[in-house]
């Protein structure tokens, strides 16, 4: 949980940035930035070179298929001084990019990449935007998006290879397209120590 500081964020964004509209709130115990995806390079530059945000600890992306503006791209940003915690978000629709923050922040690089190659999302004027864990091109290799709607109930099904029962939400929320997983039952402890 961090500290609220919605006040502090809002008197700040709206002293740099007049004329843009910021959702500002403290949910769930974080603060929550909502900004126009054509600032996000603004206003990150802007929380880091006014120091009050030196960290970022996360690129990631939310699937709302429902929505029109489809994707929320999500920042977590962090202060190593004082703990602040900040996340800011961006809402985009389906096929748009937004523009890379790689040149402030070097660690980026990666979590931008992984965001491509999961969802799809295009950094604008990221140097190396290939993929990092699919390998499968086009829309096979999108391993995360919702394509089915989620179903609160659970069924058992059995594995194949296992013979294991295990519960799966019915239908199954998410596709992976990437690779399949092998699961194998963890060997007993055997010797002394067992």
């Amino acid at each position: 949980m961090s500290k609220d500081i919605t006040e502090s964020l809002r008197s700040d964004l709206q002293a740099k940035f007049p004329r843009v509209t910021f959702e500002i709130s403290h949910a769930n115990g974080e603060n929550v930035v909502v900004i126009p995806k054509e600032y996000i390079v603004a206003v990150m530059k802007h929380l880091k070179d006014s120091g009050r945000f030196d960290f970022l600890m996360c690129v990631t992306a939310v699937d709302y298929p429902g929505r029109d503006k489809r994707f929320d791209v999500v920042y977590e940003l962090f202060n190593t001084r004082n703990t602040d915690r900040c996340r800011v978000k961006a809402r985009i629709g389906e096929g748009e990019d937004v523009p890379t923050i790689m040149h402030l922040w070097r660690g980026a690089d990666w979590l931008e990449r992984e965001t491509y190659d999961m969802f799809g999302i295009k950094f604008a004027g990221h140097p190396n935007m290939r993929r990092l864990w699919c390998t499968i091109s086009s829309k096979a290799g999108l391993c995360v998006r919702t394509i089915r709607p989620i179903c609160s109930s659970i069924a058992p099904r059995v594995c194949r290879s296992t013979s294991m029962k295990i519960l799966l939400t019915c239908p199954i929320p998410t596709r992976i397209w990437c690779r399949s997983i092998s699961v194998r039952p963890i060997p007993p402890l055997t010797g002394p120590s067992a």
